[in-house]
């Protein structure tokens, strides 16, 4: 009840764009249900209402694939081929890369990832972008309920907690 909101409130106040909700008691046919947090969906009404953009890409995250959300896929499979084959010891391709993707929004959203414990951001995070000449790939979170479960957590080094 309480991660989700927080890390919102979080990635927030690190000037990044993300739902608002509220906290509601949930009564079904006379039936106390429970406290709950509704929140806004990221969809393409939220898009337009919070950035004003009228033509844009909207992609959300599933784990080991992506969904369509609002848009098209031509650029993030034009983005993803590129980031996937460039050479990045070549200053140019970065140049290019900073020319595709808010670079500050996704430094942002690797930390909040490593420092939260955000782990199930495979299956929330969603991707934007605006499709004027300019447009760059940026990115806001949803469902970050399981954040913080591990008091043990080190986000320097999970990749290797397999090993």
């Amino acid at each position: 009840m309480i991660r989700d909101p927080l890390l919102s409130d979080l990635w927030q106040k690190l000037g990044m764009l993300t739902s608002r909700g509220n906290f509601a008691n949930l009564y079904l046919n006379d039936q106390y249900w429970g406290i709950y947090n509704i929140r806004e969906s990221i969809n393409e009404h939220f898009i337009k209402d919070h950035t004003g953009y009228l033509d844009f890409d909207l992609i959300r995250y599933l784990k080991n694939t992506i969904e369509l959300k609002f848009g098209s896929l031509n650029e993030w499979m034009s983005f993803n081929a590129f980031m996937r084959t460039a050479d990045f010891t070549e200053s140019g391709n970065y140049e290019e890369a900073l020319n595709r993707i808010d670079m500050d929004n996704f430094l942002n959203l690797q930390a909040l990832i490593i420092c939260s414990q955000y782990r199930s951001w495979g299956w929330g995070v969603s991707a934007y972008r605006d499709n004027a000449p300019t447009g760059k790939w940026r990115w806001t979170i949803w469902d970050m309920d399981r954040a913080f479960t591990d008091i043990n957590w080190n986000g320097f080094t999970f990749l290797n907690d397999s090993i």
